[in-house]
């Protein structure tokens, strides 16, 4: 089992692929290196994959507070991983959570990004609309207040029950019961500590994502209700390609995987050999 520690907490890793230019995978909030299930094994073909769980997911140390998964601290936990591997340059890929890990790593470690690969978030972008904020704020009280009192699994459950989980999930018993076990393997400490701090958010973000300068895809399923803001992330990233999957949700590399791994390896192939790759790409 591969583990390192670093600022104060033990990060588990694996390491798909032997040979090849280092890939970095950041899963996002409630899951782990087991988000990538359908990219590791095509992705480790072509590539030196490092997948990790984050600090408070999977088998990661999971400190209880808020104040331990600010977004300095995401930043710094794949900042330290890389440098314990020795790798000084990377592309970096994320998704949801990981994929503003993956923004504010290469704002602020941009020597070290070759590529920025941000996956169904919108990088601080998406306007602010108060009704929608209060709605949501109080959307996560609920599930909160839920967990607590009986448990992650039973929240799972809870969002199938009530028809809230993504369709794809609602429309398989097998995908359900992955559904459920994910939320049963998430330390509890870490789904409330990252919950509160809503670290995607931290407002220094906004502006760091809309001045990167290395090479941006930026893949986001339609129905992701982060897709808007993440058109506007594109346009402030002149040299950026987006990928929009249709009828995908914000889990869109596991509602749409073929299509968000034809988004992904396309990019990066066209990146490789040197052919322009800013612009749209819709699959």
């Amino acid at each position: 089992m591969a583990v390192v520690h670093v600022n104060d907490v033990d990060l588990y890793y694996e390491i798909h692929g032997n040979t090849g230019f280092p890939l970095v995978l950041a899963h996002g909030y409630c899951t782990s290196i087991n988000l990538w299930k359908h990219q590791i094994p095509l992705l480790a073909e072509r590539y030196r994959v490092i997948a990790y769980d984050a600090r408070g997911h999977g088998l990661s140390s999971a400190l209880a507070g808020r104040e331990h998964y600010t977004l300095n601290h995401l930043v710094s936990d794949m900042h330290a991983l890389l440098q314990h591997l020795g790798i000084d340059q990377a592309y970096i890929a994320g998704h949801s959570m990981g994929g503003a890990t993956t923004a504010g790593f290469a704002a602020k470690h941009p020597q070290m990004t070759k590529a920025a690969l941000i996956c169904n978030i919108d990088g601080g972008q998406q306007p602010s609309d108060p009704a929608v904020d209060q709605t949501a704020a109080e959307t996560r009280q609920k599930a909160m207040a839920l967990v607590r009192e009986r448990g992650l699994a039973d929240y799972a459950r809870q969002q199938i029950a009530d028809k809230l989980a993504p369709p794809f999930i609602m429309a398989s018993e097998d995908e359900q019961q992955i559904f459920v076990t994910r939320y049963a393997h998430q330390p509890l400490h870490g789904y409330l500590g990252v919950g509160e701090a809503l670290p995607w958010r931290d407002a220094w973000l906004t502006e760091a994502a809309q001045q990167l300068t290395m090479p941006v895809a930026i893949i986001m399923g339609t129905e992701d209700v982060m897709h808007s803001g993440a058109e506007i992330l594109h346009q402030h990233l002149p040299q950026s390609h987006f990928v929009s999957l249709e009828n995908a949700p914000h889990d869109s590399m596991n509602a749409r995987p073929e299509a968000f791994n034809q988004g992904l390896i396309e990019y990066l192939e066209n990146l490789e050999q040197g052919k322009p790759v800013a612009g749209r790409r819709v699959l």
